[in-house]
């Protein structure tokens, strides 16, 4: 059994020193959450498009989005960081906003991580005139991040296809208005 992550963390607002720490939560998280559901090669896909040292710093250096990293401050992972959170404009209409992307390692999950990132990814979002309705999308078939969103308060909008690497799954859309 891997070992757990638990204790305090803090959230803090990212910075490009921390798109390593991004790419091996996303990476880690990411392999964990869909090895059931997705070909080994549209994971790869996935993370080769979206998890590239370039990507993750420019979300990071966005100046319309956030990115947020939970970091452990209790030894013996003080400074490690177990999540992230990347919000901005929503895709498909710029005056609302969207949570791209809340991760927690699978090790520090259960401790309210991805609930205080989700709470100050929302309060970001406000902050930038993009609180009033916010959109997270979500593999159809991950359950427990369609509960975890369910129980922050979002709704469920639609279902929609997604295309990732040679596969087309569902795409759950929850909406959250503030």
């Amino acid at each position: 059994m891997p070992e757990r992550i638990e204790g305090p963390v803090t959230i803090r607002p990212a910075t490009t020193a921390d798109a390593a720490a991004i790419r091996m939560v996303g990476t880690v998280t990411w392999t964990a959450t869909y090895k059931d559901i997705l070909a080994p090669e549209s994971i790869a896909y996935f993370l080769n498009l979206s998890y590239a040292i370039p990507q993750i710093e420019q979300r990071i250096a966005r100046a319309n989005g956030v990115t947020l990293v939970a970091q452990a401050i209790a030894p013996p992972h003080a400074g490690r960081v177990v999540g992230y959170a990347f919000a901005g404009p929503y895709r498909d209409n710029h005056a609302e906003g969207e949570v791209y992307a809340l991760y927690v390692l699978p090790a520090a999950q259960g401790h309210g991580v991805g609930h205080q990132l989700w709470r100050r990814a929302l309060a970001a979002l406000k902050a930038l005139a993009l609180g009033e309705r916010v959109w997270v999308g979500v593999l159809a078939a991950n359950q427990s991040a369609r509960v975890f969103y369910e129980r922050q308060g979002a709704a469920l909008d639609r279902a929609s296809p997604l295309e990732i690497g040679t596969q087309t799954v569902s795409e759950a859309w929850y909406r959250v208005e503030g």
